[in-house]
């Protein structure tokens, strides 16, 4: 019965990222290339999910907690989601795709959290099994990517271009809602709102180390929304056809993998400061590989540096900022980090990346592509040395008794 259970929820994060996967890692492109935004507009466009990142929690709980349980509640918010999506398909003006982007992003936001709680709560065993739960999200966001590019859009008429991953994304989100409803119902719920920022969640945030790298990671996710707006526009203008592009990013998710495989070891090795200067060296690495790499195999190489820059800094960072927290204090703290980091980040590196292609791309300067990447790779300079210099390996409560940092 365990084992089947786990085999369901492994499919539920499969389509939960397959999902996701289809549309969001592509988006700046159909903003910017097939509606023909600006880099602002494209950038107020997407920081719309770092809002839902905001709304999303109140928006659950309060559905949640008065009218509906999770799992009912998650089928309902991926029928709805896969009608929103239709329908900004079909949208042509800024404000409609505003509009219905931010609401299609709160349907979709809120079911991330749901995902996690629905499968921390069926599963069990005190989520032991949760890491190879999660690895099949992992898989969902790279197949979309594969199959989209090779089987989707060679079935379609010739013309057809990345604009169709909308629809693609619309009839997995009906999928997984209607999936949603054949898990075993035994009524989980969120957290009450009254439990959403409980005061001993409020007092860890008062310590300087957790202040030190909410803030510094709030400070760097800024910077990393460039990759996520300026990485799919930038492999078109090198002459990648729209059946590779999603393929060619996902080499970002296989190093992913691999970098996390080394992570615990290299934790306990290396301590968590060469950790952080080495994510932080990776996410450089890969700026500086889209600035002058003018071949095929040096975009690559900075997508493959991505995994490596994601995992050593923000995985890290999220093992780092666990280190300070107890059993009853913990949601509150990673709710109130991500935020911070997630919602507040989001929007400021959505707006300042949006503000930055139309400087550089849009402008008609000749080094449009490389000043847009040189920007954060030399903005990501003093955090490298803050780290070096004021982080203090102390801060870091390493795991006892020989347990893994990976939990």
């Amino acid at each position: 019965m365990i084992g089947n259970i786990r085999k369901r929820l492994s499919l539920l994060m499969f389509l939960q990222y397959f999902t996701g996967g289809a549309t969001l890692p592509i988006m700046s492109l159909y903003l910017t290339q097939y509606l023909g935004f600006s880099g602002l507009e494209t950038g107020l466009i997407i920081s719309m999910s770092a809002v839902a990142v905001l709304l999303s929690p109140f928006f659950t709980v309060l559905l949640a907690d008065r009218i509906i349980d999770a799992e009912r509640l998650y089928g309902i918010l991926h029928i709805l989601g896969a009608g929103l999506i239709f329908l900004l398909y079909y949208q042509r003006s800024f404000y409609p795709v505003l509009i219905l982007y931010l609401f299609y992003m709160l349907m979709f936001g809120s079911t991330e959290a749901l995902t996690i709680s629905i499968t921390f709560h069926h599963s069990g065993e005190g989520g032991v099994n949760f890491g190879t739960i999660r690895r099949w999200g992992t898989i969902g966001w790279m197949a979309v990517a594969w199959l989209f590019s090779l089987v989707w859009l060679d079935g379609l008429s010739t013309g057809s271009n990345l604009s169709q991953a909308l629809p693609l994304a619309s009839l997995s989100s009906c999928i997984t809602g209607l999936y949603a409803y054949t898990l075993p119902h035994v009524g989980c719920k969120p957290e009450r709102v009254s439990r959403f920022f409980p005061k001993e969640a409020l007092t860890v945030f008062s310590r300087k180390p957790v202040l030190y790298i909410t803030l510094l990671t709030l400070f760097i996710f800024i910077l990393e929304k460039y990759y996520y707006f300026g990485g799919s526009p930038f492999l078109k203008a090198k002459g990648f056809t729209d059946r590779f592009i999603m393929p060619a990013m996902t080499l970002g998710q296989v190093s992913e993998i691999f970098a996390l495989s080394l992570l615990a070891p290299l934790l306990v090795r290396w301590g968590i400061k060469r950790i952080f200067l080495a994510g932080l060296l990776m996410q450089a690495l890969k700026y500086l590989a889209f600035a002058f790499g003018e071949g095929v195999f040096m975009i690559l190489f900075g997508i493959f540096c991505h995994g490596f820059a994601f995992a050593f800094y923000f995985t890290a960072a999220y093992i780092y900022l666990d280190s300070f927290c107890q059993r009853e204090n913990r949601t509150g703290v990673h709710q109130i980090y991500s935020l911070v980091t997630l919602g507040v980040g989001g929007i400021l590196g959505s707006l300042f990346a949006g503000r930055m292609y139309d400087l550089s791309v849009l402008s008609g300067v000749a080094a449009g592509y490389r000043l847009f990447w040189l920007t954060p790779c030399l903005i990501l300079l003093p955090a490298f040395i803050v780290i070096l210099f004021s982080f203090r390996e102390s801060w870091w409560r390493k795991p006892q008794n020989g347990s893994s940092p990976m939990g």
